[in-house]
């Protein structure tokens, strides 16, 4: 199991990024600066599932085993949008009275602040179903390989008990009080 130091909930909350390394470097695939491309296989099905949680929150994800914390748990992973075309999507979607699953993480990288955002609507996996808490479990980072556009981590921020409800903090997201 990948961890990470940077996994705390501090790190998302000043924007902070995760460098991994790229296809320019020469230690290969193996080397342990690439958890999160090495990504989790068959072995996520055996550490999380996806059930239908009686707190009126719908689908959640817990885990089925310890996950020690600062592991690496999941990718959130969707259709890549630029800021505004999420921003759109959103209105209509809960003008519609529609679930979203729009993912919106803001990085301080190489200088500049910027956005990245997911859309797990038609293109996503089981993070998806991850839902919001004020004491969440995990923790969010953008992860570069390179220059191109970072990959959504979710990291545990403490250990997570078999059968505890994953959860994030939707930060400052529109309608929702920072975790």
């Amino acid at each position: 199991v990948g961890t990470v130091q940077a996994a705390t909930p501090e790190s998302r909350e000043v924007g902070a990024s995760l460098v991994e390394c790229g296809a320019a470097c020469t230690c290969g695939p193996g080397c342990p600066n690439r958890v999160v491309q090495r990504g989790r296989g068959v072995e996520l099905a055996n550490e999380v599932e996806v059930f239908l949680s009686v707190k009126g929150k719908g689908w959640g994800v817990r885990a089925t085993r310890l996950i020690p914390k600062g592991a690496f748990v999941m990718e959130y992973v969707g259709e890549a949008l630029e800021l505004e075309e999420a921003t759109q999507r959103r209105a209509r979607q809960e003008a519609q009275g529609e679930m979203t699953f729009l993912m919106v993480v803001r990085e301080n990288f190489g200088g500049r602040r910027q956005s990245t955002c997911m859309d797990a609507r038609y293109e996503g996996n089981v993070a998806r179903f991850v839902n919001h808490s004020c004491d969440p479990n995990l923790t969010m980072l953008c992860v570069r390989t390179g220059p191109a556009r970072p990959r959504i981590a979710m990291f545990a921020s403490r250990d997570v008990s078999p059968g505890e409800e994953l959860s994030i903090s939707y930060g400052d997201a529109p309608g929702h009080a920072p975790g």
